[in-house]
């Protein structure tokens, strides 16, 4: 408002899309050059045709970055290749700003010349270094519970019970945590997590070690504490 007091601004998020009918409404209001300004989510990047819009500026591109999974590489690119996609859709060309501190990451620099091969060959070179997906597969272990005091204490059982069951496992296991969850509480329930990596090789092995913690988990009977596995967890937050 300040730097353009006389543009016409509309939003896009979830709280301006709940009514039904509102997507289309901001949508038209672009297109229709009844707006000059689009604020949004990244719901504003997921394969809209704006041809007026000329100039994207992406918020924080770090946010996505910062997330502790080990795909937030691949999904910041994602964002940011889908955003910067945005500009430049008619006859004049585009440019795009990306707020950044790190400006030098790999993931900006082929988003900035839509690199997609580029990313792809530095991704998968990190992705082997620390043995993540596809040169292992994962399982997310979380146990949750209304007391937080159990639930830890639940997570530390399962991490002695593993390091138990490595001594006699044949194969490439690492059991990383037990962690709070990145939301440590959902609904008055706190969450604590183990993550564990195998050999993309030996799936069999993976699911046999896997399948042997939960009986060591019932075994100590935490009372109001939950166990849960998932296999290939599509995030590890």
């Amino acid at each position: 408002a300040a730097i353009f007091p006389g543009a016409a601004v509309v939003r896009m998020d979830r709280d301006t899309t709940s009514k039904k009918g509102a997507v289309k409404s901001i949508i038209s209001a672009v297109e229709e050059r009844r707006a000059d300004v689009l604020i949004g989510t990244q719901m504003v990047s997921k394969g809209h045709h704006f041809p007026g819009i000329v100039l994207v500026g992406i918020i924080s591109g770090d946010t996505s970055l910062g997330i502790p999974d080990f795909r937030s590489a691949e999904r910041t690119f994602h964002l940011v290749t889908q955003a910067a996609g945005r500009a430049g859709r008619g006859d004049v060309p585009g440019r795009v700003v990306i707020q950044t501190l790190s400006p030098d990451h790999y993931v900006f620099k082929n988003a900035l010349t839509h690199d997609y091969d580029g990313f792809y060959e530095d991704e998968i070179a990190m992705r082997k270094e620390v043995f993540y997906p596809p040169f292992s597969r994962l399982a997310a272990i979380r146990v949750e519970g209304g007391k937080e005091d159990a639930v830890m204490r639940a997570a530390f059982d399962i991490k002695t019970a593993s390091e138990i069951l490595l001594k006699r496992h044949v194969g490439d296991i690492i059991v990383l945590g037990p962690a709070p969850a990145l939301i440590s509480k959902v609904k008055g329930r706190f969450r604590w997590q183990l993550l564990v990596k195998g050999d993309s090789k030996d799936i069999k092995g993976m699911h046999a070690f896997v399948s042997r913690l939960k009986p060591a988990f019932d075994s100590k009977k935490h009372g109001g504490v939950s166990m849960t596995v998932d296999m290939d967890p599509i995030s590890v937050v």
